[in-house]
């Protein structure tokens, strides 16, 4: 059985099977939600619509910052951004975690640094 685009010209063109696998999947989630929401139904799988994206060149990865921001930890003594959590307050502690952590997401994504990058923007 032979496979259609080959799986090796797919891993050349974002460098690794790892890569690859990620950008298909974050691509084939944001082509079917987009499909979900607008009501219109998929011609073909997501999955495969993402892939023929990579194969095109259509779908790249961009670089990410070469130094990232320092890891905190949540109720960790040596995270400044966020004091050690008591019994009582470790629900508090997580929610203020993961707020923190969708801000940081929002910044990156403004700051424009997408993982995803569709050349001509049609189906973004």
């Amino acid at each position: 059985m032979m496979l259609y685009p080959p799986v090796a010209d797919l891993v050349n063109k974002v460098g690794s099977s790892y890569a690859l696998v990620n950008l298909v999947a974050k691509r084939a989630r944001v082509i079917a939600a987009d499909a979900e929401d607008s009501g219109v139904p998929l011609t073909k799988k997501a999955v495969s619509a993402a892939i023929e994206e990579v194969y095109t060149g259509k779908l790249t990865i961009s670089e990410r910052p070469a130094e990232p921001e320092p890891l905190t930890v949540p109720g960790h003594a040596e995270s400044p951004e966020y004091p050690a959590a008591d019994a009582a307050g470790e629900a508090d502690a997580a929610a203020e975690a993961a707020a923190a952590a969708e801000a940081a997401a929002d910044e990156a994504s403004a700051a424009g640094e997408p993982v995803l990058t569709i050349e001509d923007g049609d189906n973004a």
